[in-house]
This record gives C-alpha cells, structure tokens and sequence, in this order.
C-alpha cells in the first residue's frame, strides 16, 4: 500500500512535467507563428495558415485538459489513500501508544514486585520498540502530507499557466478578428468605389446615347427637308 502511495505521486508528477515541456513548445510555437493577415481567405474566413494554428491551439488545449482531468483523478485517488492512510497511521499510533502504556505498567509492575532485571530489559526493549514504530509512523504520515502539498502547488501553477494560455488565445482571437474586420470594411470601400464608377460609366453612356440619338433626328429631319424641297422644285 506504501508503494502504491508513493509510485501514484510520482506518476502524476512525470504527467505534469510533460504537460509543462508541451506547454513551453505550444508557447514557443505561437510567439513564432505569428502571421498577418493576407488577402486570399478561404470560405472559413481565415486564411489557411490561421486555420491551422487554430487546429492546434484547439488540439492542444484538448490535450491538456484531458492531461488536467487525468491528474485531477489521480490527486482525487492519491488523497483518498492519504485519509485512509491518515487515518491506519492514527489507529497504529493510538494501538502503539496503548501497548507503551501496557508495557511500562508491566515494567513497572515487575520493578514492583520482583526487581528482575532481565524482565525490565526486555519490557524496556519492548517500549523502545514501540515508540520506534510511531516515530516511523508519524515520520511517514508527515512524507506524505508533504507530498499533498507539493503536488498541490505544482496544480496551482498549473492551472495559471492554462489560464495563461487561455488568456493569450483570446487575445489572438481579438487581434485576428479586428483584421478581419478591418479587411471587409477595406473590401466594402473598393467594392462601393468600383459601383460608383459602374453608374458614371452608365450615365455617360447614356448621355452619348442621347446625343447620339439626336444627331440622327437632326440628319433624318435635313433628309426629309431636302426630299421635299426636291420634290417641289420639280412640280
């Protein structure tokens, strides 16, 4: 059970040193990738290279929060085999301190009553052997509540850094979505100068149109002048 106890520890601590070496890379690997936003999107809105940092940023997260539960499970199971633990050292003390109890009586006694020392050696022999075992024990229980407080600080800082994490994905997440933002708006501003021009064009088109119109009427009026002035030259 003692074995048990301390290899349980000592496997969650291996767990959050590797959750802690793949936080540095995940660290390492965003500061490195950052990348500005380019004109070729694809239909997500992002560009592909954003679409992949978000799968594994999304990836990594999964992975440490499963690494977070499994930790947690293991803390839950190493405490409640600490109580239980706790509580065999305290019934072992209470039983020990009993037996001293019994034992220096009976030293007693027997230096009462008859004086042997070889009875007094051995009674005395007995209690120091006694009071060695709750020494272990207490020695023990004191490990393993040392133990608890470590693995609960290496928890604590462990759950700053997520936090930390957490805090500098929602950051990228702002910043990628202002320059979205401010790359519609971009698009939008070409795409209402480009339809002003369509109208310009369209009304100059028309204008000449008209005036195109007209000169044909002025010609097809002179036509029809010069037809009938001929027409009455002749008559």
């Amino acid at each position: 059970m003692i074995r048990l106890l301390i290899l349980t520890p000592v496997a969650a601590f291996v767990i959050i040193g590797i959750l802690l070496y793949r936080l540095n890379l995940e660290r390492e690997y965003m500061n490195k990738g950052q990348s500005s936003v380019k004109a070729a999107m694809d239909n997500s809105g992002f560009t592909s290279t954003e679409n992949s940092n978000k799968r594994t940023r999304q990836k990594f997260a999964l992975n440490v929060r499963q690494g977070v539960s499994q930790i947690r499970e293991q803390l839950e199971y190493v405490y409640e085999q600490n109580q239980r633990m706790m509580g065999r050292i305290e019934e072992q003390k209470r039983a020990l301190e009993d037996q001293r109890r019994s034992a220096q009586a009976i030293r007693d006694e027997i230096g009462r009553r008859s004086g042997l020392n070889i009875d007094l050696a051995r009674a005395k022999e007995l209690a120091d052997t006694f009071d060695d075992q709750r020494r272990f024990l207490i020695a023990n229980g004191q490990e393993m509540a040392q133990m608890n407080d470590q693995m609960r600080m290496r928890m604590d800082s462990l759950k700053a850094q997520m936090e930390a994490v957490d805090l500098l994905q929602e950051t990228r997440q702002h910043m990628i979505r202002d320059r979205m933002e401010t790359l519609q708006e971009r698009v939008k501003d070409l795409m209402d100068q480009n339809t002003i021009k369509v109208d310009d064009a369209r009304q100059k088109a028309e204008e000449q149109k008209r005036a195109v119109e007209e000169r044909v009427s002025d010609q097809m009026l002179r036509i029809k002048e010069q037809a009938m002035d001929q027409k009455r030259q002749e008559q």
